[in-house]
């Protein structure tokens, strides 16, 4: 078990190393190239799509994960059905978004961008079907291949872009097409490679539906909360700020890498093991000891090197994003936690608990962020992140402790809700 997790885990972490190191370069590509206030921009455009692209997926990834590990049998109808969702879903989505743009950006150009990058949603969403079967299949080699085939051609359509100097649309252009091409050798290599005759039973379309809808509405208020932030520094500070706060917390995306790839890994391993506790109980206890020691060094890299890291990354015009920086690099501690026990909730089939969680959790996030933000602009944002992190951990941990306490009274197995 512990060799599979540690083979899976390394996979995800060279292709998370690698999708990550892609997508820093994106980012500095666009803010060299377009300035800060052209990031600030792409920064907000994504802000929007990300969401949205939680809400195409409808928690159907998460569900065919679970679903198809306890039995592969399902694999063909789950993906049928899948798709057919994805289509309505996603398409719905695009078309709100063309109709709707004007009303949720006041900048002209983010307008056209938020069009532009629309397509996202739906290809992202279709491609999400894929990866979830072979998460529950623990085969991750296609997912390292696809993922960084894909930020590689993002870079170089971007690198093409900046360098004809077609602005934030061409870049936007190119993130799409580069998307869409993935999708399609997606669709090839399951075709020629991966392809089940066996079919097993899947739930009627409404049935499948209602059991996928906490995965949704979870995925939806996580990426809400994460994305929260920009959106209210754009309502009240400059493009320039949100671009000195998006390049700041590249370096603690770029730091989670490692244990976004474990959680990966782990997400299937804790599900069979749901009648286990003692072997649950363990595997957790290694992992939180593993995450918090590695957030520690991650915070003290951080803040000692935030200002060379900065202006080598971005240049001297990103020299006010440091003390974002410094202040974002201390939230690694309490994000990698209580990430860790979502995932394990998760698996216990206690999703709806840790949704109840986070939406108790996001009017403090939207209220502080307001207040700080106005007062100490990119300062406050991080402040409220490293807040609402260590609130959100307290929150979890409770929950986990009061689950063991009242369902993990044997080692005979554990009741779920």
């Amino acid at each position: 078990m512990l060799s599979r997790l540690s083979r899976n885990t390394l996979i995800l972490l060279f292709s998370n190393g690698i999708t990550t190191g892609l997508a820093f370069l994106l980012t500095i590509l666009i803010g060299r190239g377009l300035g800060d206030a052209g990031l600030g921009r792409y920064a907000a455009i994504m802000a929007w799509i990300l969401p949205l692209t939680i809400l195409a997926d409808f928690g159907i990834s998460t569900l065919i994960t679970r679903d198809v590990a306890e039995d592969r049998s399902r694999t063909e109808n789950y993906i049928r059905q899948a798709v057919r969702w994805r289509w309505l879903l996603g398409g719905g989505l695009v078309l709100g978004i063309w109709i709707s743009a004007p009303w949720m950006a006041s900048d002209p150009k983010i307008v056209v961008g938020l069009r532009i990058a629309s397509f996202l949603v739906l290809i992202d969403a279709i491609f999400g079907v894929y990866t979830a079967v072979w998460r529950a299949w623990e085969i991750m080699w296609p997912i390292l291949v696809l993922n960084t085939g894909l930020l590689s051609l993002q870079v170089g359509g971007a690198a093409l872009a900046v360098w004809q100097d077609w602005g934030l649309n061409g870049v936007l252009a190119a993130v799409v097409l580069a998307d869409l091409v993935q999708l399609g050798a997606t669709w090839l290599l399951w075709r020629w490679r991966f392809r089940p005759h066996l079919q097993g039973g899947t739930p009627a379309p409404a049935r499948f539906l209602k059991l996928a809808f906490p995965f949704a509405f979870g995925g939806l208020l996580a990426t809400l909360y994460a994305r929260m932030i920009f959106l209210i520094l754009e309502t009240h500070t400059s493009a320039e700020v949100v671009g000195w706060f998006a390049a700041a917390s590249r370096f603690i995306e770029a730091a989670k890498m490692p244990a976004l790839a474990l959680f990966g890994a782990i997400f299937p391993m804790m599900s069979a093991l749901l009648f286990e506790p003692a072997q649950l109980r363990n595997l957790l206890k290694k992992v939180t000891a593993g995450l918090v020691l590695y957030g520690l060094i991650g915070a003290i890299v951080l803040n000692l090197l935030s200002g060379f890291l900065l202006g080598f990354a971005f240049g001297s015009a990103f020299e006010n994003a440091v003390p974002m920086l410094m202040l974002l690099g201390w939230s690694l501690i309490p994000s990698l936690l209580r990430q860790n026990l979502a995932v394990f909730h998760y698996a216990l089939h206690r999703e709806q608990q840790v949704n109840r969680i986070v939406l108790a959790v996001l009017p403090v996030q939207l209220i502080a962020g307001t207040l700080l933000i106005e007062k100490w602009g990119g300062r406050g944002a991080a402040w409220t992140l490293l807040c609402t992190e260590n609130l959100l951990m307290v929150f979890l941990w409770l929950s986990y402790r009061t689950m063991r306490d009242e369902n993990w009274h044997s080692d005979t197995g554990i009741l779920r809700e």
